[in-house]
């Protein structure tokens, strides 16, 4: 397993592409050699009909020639011999079953044996020819001696006429061709005795006749050479009939031929459709193994390739989600492999650089500015931290320079400015806090204008120009001081009416201690007393009322320029 995971995916693909190749390879030779065997068998089978058509056509002319006595059936006998011969040479050189070898060896042997008895037949349908031709020759020869005598008409008529019925024992003879069921070597058939006696009383005539013994010679010479050559013929044709008898070696041989032929054209038949289905099943089986075999590597590859595809694919999936915890699980060495291994790296790279970014930015919130990323990155990922730190030092030097003019103007230097180089919004910061430097001298001018107002100087008026809002504070604070300086002056003089109607009040009472003392007053100006009191006391309330309602407005103005 270890080769396997450490071959390249190249080579994989190549080894299982080679496989399945080999595989189809096999296949192919398989089914090659299964349809070279089911054409061997198919033209074992069509070689033995060929045997057995041309032993059958052997027999048909065999037949016609014992009919006809034909050359023509002879020669067409011997071509459809000469036909089996060849047959059974192909057939000897194809056939490898030992059914197939035994069945040929059994014709081969069987050949001999049936073309013998043939050539045998052959012989002695020639020699009947013959004897025939000299049977008929005879009788001729009868009929001349007959009419050469010197006998009267009525005697050579009377031979004549037995001479017919001899002939046509002979003829019926071989019209029948056949022996009586009695037929055998002594010639004790129907026809052969008939003509025998026939003869013997037909010379016993011509010994009756007068005439010359030369002439009777003649004639009994004719007729025992006539009855001679029948002999022949009948021999030779009851030899014909032991040769063509079913039970003969020439009938027993051809049809023990047409039977082994058969048996040949059997055995080729069903090697032949057992081939057939050998190989059907044989391609069957291999086809499904290579098919089962081509799905398992197929698989195998697919899993191989696939499953550090389906890591790299879930981590990716994962980092999308924000989720870097996903460990990329890979044994193989492959492309594949080293692309699974190296994304981990990558992936291990950027969750360094998110949790060293964490880290920095959770420092900031704390207050630490001084927090930097010290993560090591290469190429890119470098720039990035990088890039990372001189953003957090482009941002904490504004923001430390801005808190140095903070607190200067804090500490009561207005006269501070920020002294370094900005770009962006914080040049727009740094001109802004540089512009609240010289809008604060409108503050001092304003205290002094209050510390003035508090010494008891509201004469002092602000002797700077302000804009803006800093333009409404000066005037409020100058506003501010008219309204101080006119509640003072009313202040003042309710002050007067107070202390005047203070005195009359005491005076009063010392004129009502005075009155009572001297108990001598009457009731009537004790009234006028009280009532003079209390008209006092009424001037009085209202006088500081007036004064509560400038102090109230005083409180309101001091309320909107503290809110300015």
């Amino acid at each position: 397993m270890n080769i396997i995971n450490n071959m390249p995916v190249g080579r994989k693909l190549a080894c299982g592409f080679g496989i399945v190749l080999l595989l189809m390879v096999i296949l192919g030779v398989v089914a090659y050699s299964e349809v070279n065997k089911m054409a061997l068998y198919a033209d074992i089978q069509g070689g033995a009909d060929n045997l057995q058509e041309s032993m059958i056509t052997a027999r048909q002319q065999e037949k016609n020639y014992i009919l006809k006595n034909d050359r023509d059936s002879f020669t067409l006998h011997d071509e459809a011999m000469d036909g089996v011969v060849a047959d059974l040479t192909h057939l000897k050189a194809m056939v490898t079953n030992a059914g197939e070898r035994a069945a040929i060896v059994e014709i081969e042997a069987m050949i001999p044996k049936y073309t013998a008895p043939f050539g045998k037949l052959m012989v002695k349908i020639e020699e009947k020819s013959v004897a025939l031709g000299a049977t008929v020759a005879s009788a001729n020869d009868v009929e001349g001696a007959i009419k050469a005598s010197s006998t009267d008409q009525a005697a050579k008529t009377t031979m004549l006429l037995d001479l017919n019925l001899i002939r046509r024992n002979e003829k019926n003879f071989q019209t029948r061709g056949d022996l009586n069921a009695n037929a055998d070597v002594s010639r004790n058939d129907e026809y052969t005795a008939a003509m025998s006696n026939e003869i013997g009383g037909l010379k016993a005539y011509v010994s009756t006749l007068a005439i010359p013994q030369s002439e009777k010679s003649a004639i009994n010479g004719e007729l025992d050479s006539y009855l001679a050559n029948f002999l022949r013929y009948h021999d030779l044709a009851a030899d014909t009939d032991v040769i063509t008898a079913d039970d003969g070696d020439m009938v027993q041989y051809g049809q023990e031929l047409v039977e082994a032929t058969d048996v040949l054209t059997t055995i080729a038949n069903d090697k032949s459709h057992e081939t057939a289905a050998s190989a059907k099943t044989a391609i069957i089986i291999f086809l499904l193994v290579a098919i089962v075999a081509g799905a398992g590597i197929a698989l195998f590859l697919t899993r191989v390739i696939t499953r550090p595809l389906n890591e790299v694919m879930i981590a990716a999936n994962k980092i999308k989600d924000g989720d870097f915890g996903y460990d990329i699980r890979v044994d193989s060495n492959d492309e594949l492999g080293k692309l699974a291994r190296t994304f981990g790296e990558m992936k291990a790279g950027l969750q360094g650089i998110v949790t060293e970014t964490i880290r920095v930015a959770k420092e900031a919130q704390k207050g630490n500015l001084d927090a930097r990323s010290s993560v090591q990155a290469k190429g890119e990922l470098n720039d990035l931290v990088v890039s990372m730190n001189a953003m957090l030092e482009a941002v904490v030097i504004p923001i430390r320079e801005n808190i140095r003019i903070v607190n200067a103007y804090a500490d009561g230097k207005l006269d501070t400015r920020v002294q370094i180089k900005t770009a962006g919004e914080f040049t727009q910061l740094a001109e802004t806090l540089d512009q609240f430097g010289e809008d604060l001298p409108i503050i001092a001018e304003t205290g002094r204008i209050a510390g003035s107002a508090a010494e008891g100087d509201l004469t002092v008026k602000a002797e700077i120009d302000a804009e803006g809002d800093y333009r409404k504070l000066v005037s409020s604070v100058d506003e501010l001081v008219g309204v101080l300086s006119d509640t003072v002056v009313t202040a003042k003089g309710v002050s007067t009416n107070v202390l005047g109607i203070a005195e009359g009040l005491a005076s009063a009472a010392e004129e009502s201690a005075s009155a009572a003392e001297e108990s001598s007053s009457s009731v009537e100006e004790q009234t006028s007393a009280i009532q003079e009191l209390t008209s006092e006391a009424q001037g009085l309330s209202d006088v500081a009322h007036e004064l509560m309602e400038g102090l109230n407005k005083f409180t309101v103005l001091e309320d909107e320029h503290g809110h300015d």
